[in-house]
């Protein structure tokens, strides 16, 4: 007698639930995953609010504060860049009203998740709302703007590339506790051991960012 087949198990046929939005999601009208890139791009420059210099009112912030300088850095690497030195200015005149010279991660969200939408209703292509978009040659060249950007973050303003001193560096600045193996790994994964524009550029299309 030949052996009975199992039963497929019912709970493998159901769909993955999609993971729920937070209230600070929800009234920013933006999805999780977007929340997600947000609070990934935040977390990099993140520090704590008990670390010294920072005010006192900011100790309770388990998300961290952020330096005002930061703040256009962070939404570069969300591929959302202020269009101009007045919208900078604009948005540090709202995340820190009192200038204390640190922003708290709530108030970004909500800054963040405006150029968000902005950059998605100037997308026309991206008719699923997934952020994958076929760009024309102009376009293409605008987005490496912004990957010039974030890239030069790394190399301080030069050319590049990026070498294991330069990510030893931005690790430093951020005081994260990374060794030279892991960032070589880094390099490594991107083609290196060391990154020009173009790698880079390639690295931060398959993630996503721009």
């Amino acid at each position: 007698m030949p052996p009975r087949k199992r039963a497929r198990s019912s709970k493998a046929l159901k769909p993955a639930k999609p993971t729920p939005r937070s209230s600070l999601a929800k009234s920013a009208n933006i999805s999780a995953a977007q929340e997600s890139s947000i609070r990934e791009a935040f977390s990099l420059f993140a520090i704590s609010g008990r670390s010294e210099g920072v005010p006192s009112e900011f100790k309770s912030e388990t998300d961290g504060v952020i330096r005002r300088e930061d703040v256009r850095r962070v939404l570069i690497s969300l591929g959302t860049p202020p269009a101009d030195k007045s919208e900078t200015v604009s948005f540090l005149e709202a995340l820190d009203p009192t200038e204390t010279g640190f922003v708290t991660y709530a108030p970004f969200v909500a800054v963040a998740a405006l150029k968000i939408r902005a950059r998605e209703k100037e997308e026309p292509g991206d008719e699923d709302g997934d952020g994958d978009v076929e760009m024309s040659d102009g376009e293409q060249g605008w987005k490496g703007s912004e990957v010039g950007d974030a890239f030069q973050l790394f190399t301080k303003g030069g050319d590049g590339p990026i070498t294991l001193g330069m990510l030893r560096r931005v690790a430093r600045e951020l005081k994260e506790d990374v060794d030279d193996e892991m960032l070589s790994a880094m390099l490594s994964e991107a083609g290196g051991p060391m990154v020009d524009r173009e790698m880079f550029a390639e690295v931060m299309r398959r993630a996503g960012v721009f």
